[in-house]
Parts: structure tokens; C-alpha cells; sequence
């Protein structure tokens, strides 16, 4: 194993707390007087929507954006490249 950033052979990644090379995040403290908490509530559509037009509906729009980004990346890729050639 060869780290690609410092050539250590001791860990791969610069990531590693053996890397020189490593940024490790900052972590700002916190005021005394806070209480955090973390939590993810999973759901999905059908069971939080009680009105079966309505995630139709919802489906619809989505699958129509999704074509949408997908065409337009397609139309900026060829835009670029045709800007790129001239």
C-alpha cells in the first residue's frame, strides 16, 4: 500500500491519521447550555400522502424534471464541446 499524496507505504489514504498529509475536520465547541439531537424519520410518499391523485401527481412532476435536468445536461454537454472545437 502507497499513499498517492505523501508515497507513505505505512496507509493508503491521506485520510489516514497516519498521513502527514491528513486534514482532519474541524469540530467547533459547542455552547455549554445547547442540546443536540439527530434523528431521521423514513418514510416514503404513498404512506405519508393519503390522496392517491395527489402522489400521482407528485410522480408525474418528478419524472418530467428528472427528463428535463437529464436533456438539458445532455444539451449543455454538446454546447460546451461544440464551443471547445471553435
Amino acid at each position: 500500500l502507497r499513499c498517492p499524496f505523501c508515497g507513505g507505504t505505512d496507509h493508503s489514504r491521506s485520510s489516514s491519521k497516519l498521513c502527514p498529509m491528513n486534514k482532519s475536520k474541524m469540530k467547533y465547541p459547542k455552547p455549554k447550555d445547547t442540546i443536540e439531537k439527530t434523528f431521521v424519520i423514513n418514510t416514503s410518499l404513498a404512506n405519508t400522502c393519503k390522496y392517491p391523485k395527489l402522489i400521482t401527481l407528485i410522480q408525474e412532476a418528478v419524472d418530467y424534471a428528472t427528463q428535463l435536468v437529464y436533456v438539458g445536461s445532455i444539451f449543455a454537454n454538446y454546447y460546451f464541446l461544440e464551443l471547445l472545437e471553435n
